[in-house]
């Protein structure tokens, strides 16, 4: 690399840094204030309400007890505890649950921006990573959900840690680095599999564009398919137990049922337009809407089918379509998932 090459790639970095520096100081200082909606007021209040119940009952087993059933003892899980033990830890540290939750959520906002920034590194010119970093940080959803007391920003982290672990794998196939994909992957789903499922799409055409037909000869792919398939069973399982008695209606089964797209909600157009609405208010802004559409243009107009732009657009939109309608078509927050992308050809 060149000496400018060198004081270009500094300055980035450092433009990075001042921009994640820039977003720890908006989400602090909103940290205290109302939420951008109230839409998700009910899902932070089951959030803090299952961290509550672990620090009461001493951390395990890691299961709720849902308190608005008085004092039933309704046993309540609805997904891998991994935020709820992250808020309650942290809230018996500052003597705050509601904060500790908070400080999670700002934590993993964090985490999720320099995963983010390290995919766009690879994909993006500089220009347009300076610009896809801005969007990241300034977004009203990631501005939201990174002060949320709600596990979203945790799945975030897994998403992109997972995309990021797989274009890492993809360089330089080890052993430890299709673990590491197998562990983010297996938590990500078993938290919440509806806004997870899109990236094993985008890694197995990955892995098809490089190995091609071998890739289904090789026993550590069935592995991987096989123990991540297990993990969802065997925690669905764990699920169907513990709600059985108080909430036999939450069944793993019948949530991820419930989560599933019907035809004809897909086919809504109130459906597309509520997304629209989502992008152009939560996600992009107004004024950004143009350039993400130019964005999108643009990697039509590429025809690199096999790239990760295409790609990325590609399984944001499959996630769309199965899961939608009764994900992010009727709950702005469920639309994280999208930032990212497009923030990628807001960039571009």
């Amino acid at each position: 690399m060149t000496q400018e090459g060198d004081r270009s790639g500094v300055s980035v970095s450092r433009y990075l840094l001042i921009l994640a520096a820039v977003g720890i100081f908006i989400r602090v200082v909103w940290i205290g204030l109302p939420l951008l909606e109230d839409y998700n007021w009910l899902r932070q209040t089951q959030t803090a309400d299952g961290s509550k119940s672990l620090m009461e009952r001493g951390f395990w087993p890691p299961y709720g007890v849902a308190s608005w059933r008085g004092d039933l003892e309704a046993k309540l899980v609805l997904e891998l505890p991994v935020y709820s033990y992250l808020a309650a830890g942290l809230g018996m540290v500052t003597g705050d649950l509601d904060m500790g939750g908070r400080l999670v959520s700002l934590g993993l906002w964090v985490v999720s921006y320099f995963l983010a920034m390290a995919i766009f590194r690879r994909i993006l010119s500089e220009a347009e990573l300076r610009w896809a970093a801005l969007l990241y940080v300034i977004a009203p959803l990631s501005i939201e959900l990174g002060i949320a007391f709600q596990p979203e920003m945790l799945v975030q982290v897994c998403g992109l840690g997972f995309l990021l672990t797989a274009l890492c794998y993809l360089d330089r196939p080890t052993g430890a680095r299709l673990v590491g994909l197998f562990l983010i992957g297996g938590i990500g789903v078993c938290v919440k599999l509806p806004t997870m499922s899109h990236y094993y799409l985008i890694f197995g055409i990955l892995l098809w564009g490089r190995e091609g037909w071998r890739a289904a000869l090789r026993v550590r792919y069935w592995l991987f398919a096989i123990g991540t398939l297990l993990s969802l069973k065997l925690w669905g399982g764990y699920v169907d137990s513990v709600n059985a008695a108080a909430f036999p209606e939450w069944t793993a089964s019948n949530i991820l049922k419930a989560f599933t797209t019907q035809f004809s909600a897909l086919v809504s157009v109130h459906s597309w337009v509520k997304v629209g609405a989502y992008f152009g208010a939560f996600l992009v802004t107004i004024v950004g809407v143009p350039f993400v559409v130019a964005g999108f243009v643009r990697v039509l107009r590429s025809r690199d089918w096999g790239g990760m732009p295409f790609l990325w657009c590609l399984g944001t939109l499959v996630f769309y379509v199965i899961w939608g309608p009764r994900t992010a078509m009727g709950h702005a927050y469920y639309n994280l998932p999208a930032l990212a992308p497009l923030a990628m050809l807001f960039g571009m």
